[in-house]
């Protein structure tokens, strides 16, 4: 038997309570229960949120049962690890910390046509150096295939710089460690800094397209060893040539993670794409409630929220309705959605639908607010569709931030993680678009979702469906 049966075996046993009680009270098939205790199927997740918030026992002992639960089925320091960079893709607003002790008054001293650099801090230093330079220049390029983690480290100082930023990031590169990377990915997103990576088979496996590690401005190029943590500068421009049209060959078979929308018809259109290539079996949402109501609203209420005086009014309010019918109203099954109570409470405060521009976003009425709610809530009382709030007490996260994660037939999948720019024209989830059609990296994620469910980040889908009753009822108590 495995660690999580026997604590189960014996939390059951000394709380006294049988399989048939734990069975009725908690709506979990007998034999879903039997073969958990035994460790022959692991509890899917879902029951297991039903089976912790239905137990009669102490808080110690449900505390002990998640924990064991969570290092059974995903690994307690991996979890840990993910819930952190989960946080930081939520606080895309904060502002970027400058890194301290740069000597910005290095010398580039070229001898014999190159300078060398013995240590990762001078590799460093000497990098943000040439960058800094590249910074002040009107045609300023930075070209480069460094670790994401050192690229952050550099760029943090030069946040939405008009630069030609080109970077290229091998997708097989650290295997184990690839949400690591896409948290990296996203720290550049922030700044301003959109990444590509390689298209390598997933049979392949090699640390880069160019060893050793390379950095290029317009002067010079900084050649990186990162496992003697050594490297040299040169700007001989013949060889920085060499390198540059190497780089731009192989970028040009490279494919973004990272797509910016300046309107909301060419975000629309992608997605409209993804839901046509691939068969969805299953969806998964982290977003505002503002956002998720949109394929509820009959044509009339999206009349009632475009505003009069906005040309082609009437065009984008057609093709926006029609749109979500034929993407997200089409998931009949199989969806899981999780929210945030604050984006609950100010979407019955305000009554902001989160997917047009804003001059054409008027507030639904207090009426409509309450029968897209409905809606929503008589959705969700079906077994295949799950909704769970996240306690604000243990997570926050922000109301311009959201993740899709779709699958489809064949064990494809693909994740979205949405981001929300400064100044942005678009009332939406984000404008930005962070896209990764790596089925296992997805999937890897999706595992942590419904990890992230079972812990106690999460209230129980019944008492999800009681917050949002709630809030209904308040609504319907807020003045005309």
């Amino acid at each position: 038997m495995s660690d999580f049966a026997n604590t189960l075996s014996a939390v059951l046993k000394e709380n006294r309570l049988s399989i048939n009680r734990v069975s009725s009270e908690s709506g979990i098939d007998r034999t879903v229960l039997s073969k958990g205790l035994k460790g022959s199927r692991p509890i899917p997740f879902y029951s297991f949120k039903k089976l912790i918030t239905s137990l009669t026992i102490p808080a110690a002992d449900k505390n002990l049962l998640i924990q064991k639960y969570i290092k059974e089925t995903f690994g307690l320091e991996k979890f840990n690890n993910y819930t952190k960079i989960l946080k930081k893709f939520s606080k895309f607003n904060d502002e970027p910390k400058l890194p301290d002790g740069y000597n910005l008054e290095i010398d580039i001293r070229i001898e014999n046509g190159i300078m060398e650099l013995h240590s990762k801090s001078e590799i460093i230093t000497a990098a943000h150096h040439i960058i800094s330079l590249e910074a002040q220049m009107e045609n300023g390029k930075v070209y480069s295939n460094f670790p994401t983690s050192i690229m952050v480290e550099l760029m943090r100082s030069f946040p939405d710089r008009t630069l030609d930023f080109k970077y290229i990031i091998d997708n097989l590169f650290n295997k184990n460690a690839k949400l690591p990377t896409l948290s990296d990915v996203f720290d550049l997103m922030t700044l301003g800094y959109p990444c590509n990576y390689t298209m390598s088979s997933g049979n392949e496996y090699h640390i880069n397209f160019i060893f050793p590690h390379f950095l290029i401005t317009n002067d010079s190029l900084l050649l990186m060893d990162s496992y003697a943590n050594k490297g040299f500068i040169t700007r001989n421009k013949s060889v920085i040539k060499q390198y540059t049209d190497i780089f731009l060959e192989k970028f040009a078979d490279t494919k973004p993670y990272i797509k910016k929308f300046d309107n909301i018809l060419s975000l629309k259109e992608q997605n409209a794409g993804i839901f046509d290539m691939m068969n969805i079996t299953k969806a998964t949402f982290l977003c505002p409630v503002g956002c998720s109501v949109t394929h509820f609203l009959t044509l009339d209420m999206w009349d009632q929220i475009a505003k009069p005086d906005v040309p082609n009014r009437n065009f984008l309010r057609d093709t926006t309705y029609q749109y979500y019918q034929n993407t997200y109203a089409k998931i009949h099954k199989n969806q899981c959605q999780l929210f945030t109570r604050e984006s609950l409470s100010n979407f019955v405060d305000n009554g902001i639908v989160e997917s047009m521009p804003r001059e054409f976003s008027y507030p639904l009425t207090k009426e409509n607010r309450i029968i897209v709610l409905e809606k929503m809530y008589d959705e969700f009382l079906n077994d295949n569709r799950h909704i769970y709030f996240i306690d604000s007490n243990k997570c926050r996260f922000c109301q311009g931030f959201g993740i899709e994660i779709i699958e489809g037939e064949k064990n494809s999948a693909c994740m979205q993680i949405y981001f929300q720019t400064e100044n942005c024209m678009l009332h939406y989830c984000g404008n930005m678009n962070m896209f990764i059609d790596d089925s296992i990296t997805t999937h890897e994620f999706l595992k942590f979702i419904g990890v992230f469910i079972a812990s106690d980040y999460c209230y129980s889908k019944e008492k999800s469906l009681e917050i949002l009753k709630e809030e209904i009822l308040r609504c319907k108590m807020l003045p005309e």
